[in-house]
């Protein structure tokens, strides 16, 4: 038979009498045979690196390479755990994830991190740590409990921690508050009459006055040594948002139902020129792009941004203040509710499938400020010293998207200004009401529950797409308090 072979596999070896051809004279003769060796051995490399290329996009395409570039996942070591008993189940954990695709799911170094402060959040962590290590995916999470919790998230971590591939840490004060001297020093500095005047108190409630102080500064110090911490164990974007908030893409409203603060890059005293043209042009970049956004249940926000990192936003916003959209109290009827959500599951237990009716979006009424997520790896290690607030930490978080710092407006991100938003859930009055909180009253809730400027259905998909992931039996345990 006889052996046909293209150019890319002809073997480059000449005989050696054309290798060093010389003239009598001893000078060295030009001859075009001399070259044809070197060029069939680029072309035969070049032949290699086309066929090498081909094949890698190929097999990731198949979903058996996870990206080279990753560093493997780092386990933070032993969990600070407590054990008590509780309604959540702690035995026969399964050995592992039913699905045989999760470990590519979130064995990527650019899985998220949180930071999270909570109390008695009991009722809506699982659905929290669902949809966030679902839709991220969030692997990386610790969670510092306020010492006054009558609750104990630790069997819940616990079971997510033996079930999943989520790696959590709990911490208490002593993993990061001051004492003595230092603890009072930094109270001192919280203004008192700041204090009063946001919550409403007067002067003889010492107590509460003190009580207030103790929580700023424990949020403050517990979000610096968070993220200290994640930004040490070579994590990337970082979530700083709370048990009732939920990260997800921001696309377009279908019905234009937006309000844009259109000045949102203007100083309180003048406008800068050359910058407002920069942000106007990266501005039709992202409203460009919210029109192509997937949905929950195409992709990943992690896998969104990998391939797209070295572009806008990302590459230029280290610290990416986000907006929030507020979700009042008002239900839609409960066979709405279970549409397209597993039989195993009662949708109405499900904030983020219950309640769908939003405030305007971009509105300041009700949304507020906004949440930051962080890319710890591209912060300075000296700007995690001094935290700001919990919407814009860190210095590099305040002047971003506007030219000079201002109260108010460099809060306030403009709605059509990102490509993800933070959904805010008010909740049931019973998950409300249960806060030992004197201005937590129900007049107080119905009028915050009060808001429909239409539905946003792009959160729901999560459910399902869990349910892929971790397996039936897995969503059965994790998520059992939602279970019909």
């Amino acid at each position: 038979m006889t052996d046909k072979t293209n150019s890319c596999d002809e073997k480059t070896s000449e005989p050696s009498e054309h290798r060093n051809s010389y003239t009598g004279n001893g000078t060295k003769r030009t001859n075009s045979r001399i070259r044809r060796p070197g060029l069939r051995k680029w072309i035969n490399r070049f032949c290699f690196t086309v066929i090498a290329v081909e094949c890698f996009f190929r097999f990731r395409q198949m979903g058996k390479i996870v990206n080279i570039y990753s560093v493997p996942i780092k386990n933070d070591g032993p969990q600070i755990l407590q054990t008590n008993s509780s309604g959540i189940q702690s035995g026969d954990f399964p050995s592992g994830l039913s699905d045989t695709n999760s470990s590519l799911y979130h064995s990527t170094n650019y899985a998220f991190s949180a930071c999270i402060l909570i109390k008695d959040d009991n009722d809506k962590l699982p659905e929290w740590l669902g949809y966030h290590y679902t839709a991220i995916p969030l692997v990386y999470l610790i969670v510092a409990v306020d010492p006054t919790s009558k609750t104990s998230p630790a069997p819940i971590l616990e079971l997510w921690n033996r079930t999943t591939e989520m790696k959590i840490l709990q911490w208490s004060d002593e993993n990061f508050m001051p004492e003595g001297e230092e603890l009072e020093s930094l109270l001192d500095e919280i203004p008192v009459g700041l204090v009063k005047e946001k919550a409403a108190i007067n002067d003889e409630e010492t107590d509460r006055i003190r009580k207030i102080k103790l929580h700023r500064v424990r949020q403050k110090q517990f979000l610096s040594s968070c993220l200290v911490h994640h930004k040490r164990n070579r994590r990337n974007w970082t979530m700083l948002i709370d048990t009732d908030e939920y990260l997800v893409f921001n696309k377009e409203d279908e019905d234009g139902n937006e309000d844009i603060l259109l000045n949102n890059y203007k100083s309180p005293t003048r406008t800068v020129e050359a910058y407002r043209l920069s942000i106007e042009k990266r501005l039709k970049k992202i409203q460009s792009r919210r029109r192509r956004l997937p949905g929950v249940e195409n992709s990943t926000v992690s896998s969104f941004i990998y391939p797209r990192r070295n572009g806008i936003p990302w590459l230029v916003e280290p610290c990416m203040p986000l907006p929030r959209l507020f979700f009042g109290s008002k239900e839609s009827p409960s066979e709405k509710n279970q549409e397209d959500v597993p039989k195993i599951f009662n949708g109405t237990k499900f904030d983020t499938l219950r309640y769908r009716k939003h405030a305007m979006k971009g509105a300041w009424d009700h949304n507020l400020y906004d949440k930051s997520i962080v890319d710890v790896s591209r912060i300075p290690w000296d700007k995690f010293e001094m935290i700001y607030d919990p919407h814009r930490p860190l210095l590099p978080c305040r002047k971003i998207r506007t030219p000079e710092y201002d109260l108010m407006l460099s809060r306030i991100t403009r709605f059509d200004q990102t490509l993800l938003r933070v959904h805010h859930y008010l909740g049931s009055w019973d998950s409300y009401s249960s806060r030992d909180d004197s201005r937590r009253t129900k007049e107080r809730y119905d009028q915050l529950g009060n808001v429909d400027y239409g539905d946003d259905n792009d959160i729901r998909p999560w459910i399902g797409k869990f349910v892929e992931v971790v397996g039936e039996e897995s969503a059965k345990l994790l998520l059992q308090t939602k279970l019909n």
